[in-house]
C-alpha cells in the first residue's frame, strides 16, 4: 500500500526492493484484504517486481494488490 509506494519512491529503479522483500513479514501469512469494493481472505505469497503484495484467493487465483488494506489474520487456536 501507501508505505510500499513511499518506500519505493525513495529508491529509484527499485534499488531497495530486495531489502523491502527481506524485511516484509506479510508473505506466508493468511490475510484479510479490504479493497473498498470487497473484503476477502487470502494467502499472502510474495512481493512482486513492482512492489505489490501477491496473494492467492480461494480457488487458487493469484492477485497483485496495488491498493487497499491488508490485515494479518490471527492463527486459529482450535
Amino acid at each position: 500500500g501507501a508505505i510500499a509506494r513511499e518506500l519505493l519512491s525513495l529508491c529509484p529503479a527499485f534499488d531497495c526492493l530486495d531489502e523491502y522483500r527481506a524485511r516484509c513479514f506479510v508473505p506466508g501469512h493468511w490475510v484479510t484484504v479490504c479493497t473498498g469494493a470487497e473484503t476477502y481472505a487470502a494467502k499472502a505469497l510474495s512481493i512482486d517486481d513492482a512492489g505489490r503484495l501477491v496473494v492467492e484467493r480461494e480457488g487458487g487465483r493469484q492477485v497483485s494488490l496495488q491498493h487497499g488494506e491488508v490485515s494479518i489474520r490471527p492463527t486459529s487456536t482450535t
